[in-house]
């Protein structure tokens, strides 16, 4: 059982700290009491997540390796899609916090916004592009949209209404992360490789794998220029 607002005792924040990925992306229902479970496979990361709630219809599922990807391009570059997050509220329980800080207009001055929905959805876009025969890149773009069906609270009415019963009044906030690595091929004899980026340190034999960098203007520029 994980309490709304006011708890310190969230379940995307226990699964952030146990490794437990599906859970960790359960942000959507920090601000509602919840019922969750999961599951989580050590041996390959492989997670999903459950919660609910029955007296104000909040339901939500995260997976993580788990449901295939969906393809979108086999020829350079590839492309495909996972599900990671779905959820839906007839309560609007569900909450989404802008990544920055936002200007609404008037006097006040730009914070993160906070916003209520109906309907959430998370999801990932992969690209990966060979650069090198032992250099590729990869872009991982984490993709978040909450809908407001009643941003008014004068009732939501279907969007497929006619007439004077025509819905008027919808909202929804789209977030976006873009997150890029780098991978690089097993040598048998160097004992390092300098990655083609004046900022980065040498990179041992014993450690390759798949490195987390964060994309700068000036590291795409000496990127293209070195290769």
């Amino acid at each position: 059982m994980f309490a709304g607002d006011g708890s310190d005792d969230k379940l995307h924040q226990l699964g952030d700290d146990m490794g437990i990925d599906a859970c960790a992306n359960m942000q959507v229902v920090s601000a509602t009491d919840v019922v969750a479970f999961g599951f989580w496979k050590k041996s390959n990361g492989k997670s999903l997540c459950m919660a609910f709630n029955p007296c104000s219809h909040t339901y939500a599922f995260a997976q993580v390796g788990i449901l295939p990807s969906i393809p979108l391009s086999k020829a350079a570059p590839e492309m495909s899609v996972t599900i990671d997050v779905v959820a839906f509220s007839l309560e609007k329980q569900l909450q989404s916090t802008s990544l920055n800080k936002l200007w609404e207009g008037g006097s006040a001055s730009p914070a993160e916004k906070q916003v209520p929905g109906h309907v959430f959805i998370q999801g990932t876009l992969s690209v990966a592009l060979q650069l090198k025969d032992d250099l590729s890149l990869a872009l991982e773009v984490v993709c978040k949209l909450i809908m407001d069906m009643d941003p008014g609270n004068d009732g939501a009415f279907s969007p497929f209404a006619e007439g004077s019963n025509r819905q008027t009044d919808w909202a929804f906030m789209l977030l976006r992360r873009c997150q890029a690595r780098i991978a690089l091929a097993q040598r048998q004899n160097p004992r390092f490789v300098r990655l083609p980026l004046r900022h980065c340190r040498h990179v041992r034999a014993g450690e390759w794998g798949r490195l987390r960098l964060s994309v700068w203007r000036n590291y795409l520029a000496e990127l293209g220029q070195a290769l």
